[in-house]
C-alpha cells in the first residue's frame, strides 16, 4: 500500500472515531452528558421522587471490543436486586474505553422503599 492511500485511512479511520464519539454521550432530562474520545465514565440520575430512598439495587451490562456483551441492565433486575418494590429514583452509569469499543460497562442503579 502505498503512503497515500494509507495516510487517507489512518484520516478516514480517525474522523470515524471522532464523529461516533458523540454516541458515547447520553441524553437524559437535563440534556446530554459529554462523552470521552479515549475514557469516559458518567453518571446521571432521573428522578422520580425528591426522596432517593434507603434501599440501593444495581444491576449492569458489560461488552468487550464490540464484540461480546452479556448482562441485564433493566429497571425490574435492579429493583429484585435490592429487594426494591417502589423506585424513588434512577441513576445510570456509564464506562467506557475508546468510546466502549474496547471495554464499555453500563450500570442502572435504583434507590427506593
Amino acid at each position: 500500500m502505498n503512503k497515500s492511500i494509507k495516510k487517507n485511512l489512518v484520516a478516514a479511520i480517525l474522523s470515524a472515531l471522532m464523529v461516533s464519539g458523540m454516541g458515547a454521550c447520553q441524553t437524559g432530562i437535563g440534556g446530554p452528558d459529554l462523552g470521552g474520545l479515549f475514557y469516559h465514565d458518567l453518571t446521571r440520575s432521573e428522578n422520580r421522587d425528591t426522596v432517593i430512598g434507603l434501599k440501593r439495587g444495581e444491576t449492569c451490562q458489560n461488552s468487550i471490543l464490540s464484540l461480546f456483551a452479556a448482562g441485564d441492565n433493566s429497571l425490574p433486575q435492579a429493583a429484585m436486586n435490592g429487594a426494591i418494590r417502589e423506585i424513588q429514583n434512577i441513576t445510570f452509569k456509564t464506562q467506557g474505553i475508546l468510546m466502549g469499543l474496547i471495554w464499555a460497562r453500563n450500570c442502572t442503579i435504583v434507590y427506593g422503599r
